[in-house]
């Protein structure tokens, strides 16, 4: 099943907009330069997306000034402060030193 309109639910639609100027919950009404309407989807806005993002890094942020606290005094991290998202140092192996009979 699509998410697009049927055309019996945007003659509805145009016919409430033209009389009461209600718009479609979700969608916009754009006025084409023939005179017909067109409903348009409404996308997310990008701020409100930033948003949500820039509040997630800020709890990161918090999560690691905590931690960086907690080590600089010596007290232990309780496991909630553990889960923070954090990437993983991988140490550097040494290649194997070539002897004689390798060679």
């Amino acid at each position: 099943m699509s998410d697009k309109p049927s055309a019996a639910q945007r003659t509805a639609w145009a016919i409430e907009f033209t009389k009461n100027g209600t718009q479609p919950e979700g969608y916009k009404v754009v006025q084409t330069k023939t005179g017909g309407l067109q409903f348009r989807r409404i996308v997310t806005p990008s701020v409100e997306i930033f948003d949500k993002k820039i509040a997630s890094l800020k709890k990161q942020i918090e999560k690691q000034e905590a931690l960086k606290k907690a080590f600089l005094n010596g007290t232990t991290v309780t496991p909630e402060e553990e889960q923070v998202e954090s990437e993983e140092v991988v140490e550097p192996v040494e290649a194997p030193a070539k002897t004689e009979e390798s060679q």
